[in-house]
């Protein structure tokens, strides 16, 4: 499967034939973790608000989960790469995903 060397994302429209355009680039910086938008990361995403859910997805990734836990709601700034204007901050929320699995209980039938 391809994935686009810039952005790292959307492979699936490699597959179709389409050709592939990356999103736009965005500065995304976490109120009281990074000092402003010198130390702001750089994410590529269809929207602001997908590169906050980004950000924050990646941050909470460390093991903590404090997102996800409730035990943290990051203010993340966000604005269009290049842009000198302040952006727009987002609350970030994060909720777990529950997965479920079935297990095949085998029984021994027994002839007598």
């Amino acid at each position: 499967m391809a994935v686009c060397a810039q952005c790292h994302r959307y492979e699936w429209q490699f597959q179709h034939g389409g050709a592939h355009v990356c999103p736009p680039r965005w500065q995304v910086y976490e109120e009281g973790y990074h000092a402003g938008w010198d130390e702001a990361r750089s994410i590529y995403a269809r929207t602001p608000d997908e590169a906050a859910e980004f950000y924050a997805q990646e941050a909470d990734e460390g093991g903590d989960y404090d997102i996800v836990a409730g035990r943290s709601t990051p203010l993340v700034h966000v604005r269009r790469y290049g842009d000198e204007g302040g952006g727009h901050a987002w609350f970030v929320q994060g909720e777990t995903v529950a997965h479920y699995r079935a297990r095949l209980r085998v029984s021994r039938i027994l002839d007598t």
